[in-house]
This record gives structure tokens, sequence and C-alpha cells, in this order.
């Protein structure tokens, strides 16, 4: 049987979002919330299709997201001043004081990730991670970066 690495990350995938649905519970976050919480501590502000574009999730699920962490407190969706069609998306208060949960919970991850693995091992598996998504980019966008169509959907 040849090695392919989708089974395996498919299972360290499944596994992530087991493990920081657990960590995360007791702040009532999903997994499926943390990274719009993660990447709005960075990036605040931002409408929903840039968090959808960033994160690689789709609108809908962005969207269904954003509703759960608007009634949980963690966010508030503002009109954009300049465009009344869209809304900014902002971290509360807690929002912003639940990061540290959120980062001690990939912390824990990464380190039983990284378990025995030496620093030289730990850079060389981020690296290689790194050049896959990469290689995923750019078999899903075209030269000039624009989206080209999804070979199994046809979906731009």
């Amino acid at each position: 049987m040849a090695k392919r690495i989708g089974r395996l990350n498919s299972i360290l995938y499944r596994k992530s979002q087991i493990y920081l649905g657990k960590a995360l519970e007791p702040y009532n976050i999903t997994s499926g919330e943390y990274p719009i919480l993660i990447y709005l501590d960075r990036k605040n502000g931002i409408t929903q299709e840039e968090l959808s574009s960033h994160l690689y999730i789709d609108k809908s699920a962005v969207t269904r997201a954003i509703q759960s962490l608007v009634l949980k407190g963690f966010v508030e969706k503002i009109k954009d001043k300049g465009d009344q069609r869209c809304n900014k998306i902002y971290l509360t208060l807690k929002g912003h004081n639940v990061q540290a949960h959120i980062d001690k919970a990939l912390d824990e991850w990464n380190a039983i990730l990284m378990m025995d693995m030496n620093k030289k091992e730990q850079d060389d598996v981020y690296e290689l991670l790194e050049h896959m998504v990469d290689n995923v980019k750019m078999e899903f966008l075209g030269e000039n970066g624009q989206k080209i169509k999804d070979r199994e959907t046809g979906d731009e």
C-alpha cells in the first residue's frame, strides 16, 4: 500500500478537534469557533468574508460561528461605516479575556504533537507542513493569484 499522508492528516485533524473541544469546553468555545477568536485577536474589526478567506472556511460556517459567538458574548457585529451592506466583527472584552485559555490549549496540543522530537525535528515538521500548505494554495490559485475552479465541484 502506498504511503498517503491524507489519512494521517485526517486522524490528526479529528483528534485535534476532540482535544481542543474538551480543553475549551469550560469556556463555552467550540473547536469551530476558536480559530475565529484567534484571528480577531490579531486583526480585529474585519468582515466575515475576510475571516472566511483567511481561515479557509466556507462563508456559511463562518456565519454560524459568528452568530454563536455573538450570542455567547465573545464578539459583536457592527455595520461598516463605509459600506452599510457588510458588518465588521470585533472581539468583546470577554473575547479578549479568553485568548490566554485558547493559547494554552493550543500550546498543550502542540506539545503533544511534538513530544519526543528535538528542536530540529520540530522545525523540519513545521517547515514541511508549511511547504504542503503552499503547494495546496498554488493548486487552487491561478498564476495571477485568482481562485480557479475546484476540480471536484466546479466551484470557484
